[in-house]
């Protein structure tokens, strides 16, 4: 088994994500540590277990108000020996180099019928999670067709 922590960023600070309503959440508060910089939760959880992956999602960029690019790309820098699967709600190009230990993540949320082609041409390269808030949030054909999967999914509950 693979337990993957997930570290949800909003204004350069990790959050207590809940259900989804992204304008109530407020900076974590953990027994782990005292502060909820992303470098202090980070060395927190690696004080726990060697996690190999930490999930960590951009809210800002997600919600596309801003973004923690900067911080995301300082933790990577810090954290070689972990793989990142970083959700930002895009697909980046083929274009762009991205950090050795960085993996693209792509929600269902931030989808839209014309995104699907791009996550077929990159299947080794992307992560598709599948949100959920009730039912599917984004395109129905992803339900309905398998086609559209990379090699891993994630199942996500925001209820």
């Amino acid at each position: 088994m693979n337990l993957i922590p997930v570290i949800d960023i909003m204004n350069g600070l990790v959050v207590h994500a809940n259900q989804g309503n992204r304008e109530t959440y407020q900076p974590l508060q953990s027994s782990l540590c005292s502060s909820a910089e992303p470098e202090a939760i980070i060395e927190a959880l690696l004080a726990l277990h060697p996690f190999s992956t930490l999930y960590i999602a951009d809210l800002n960029l997600l919600s596309e108000d801003g973004n923690n690019t900067q911080k995301i790309d300082y933790l990577l820098a810090q954290y070689p020996q972990v793989e990142f699967w970083i959700d930002q709600g895009m697909i980046c190009s083929s274009t762009e180099r991205l950090p050795h230990n960085w993996i693209q993540v792509i929600g269902s949320e931030s989808l839209t019928d014309s995104m699907l082609p791009a996550i077929t041409a990159k299947p080794g390269e992307l992560i598709l999670s599948l949100d959920f808030k009730h039912s599917l949030i984004g395109p129905d054909q992803l339900l309905s067709s398998s086609r559209y999967w990379p090699e891993q999914v994630i199942i996500m509950t925001l209820s």
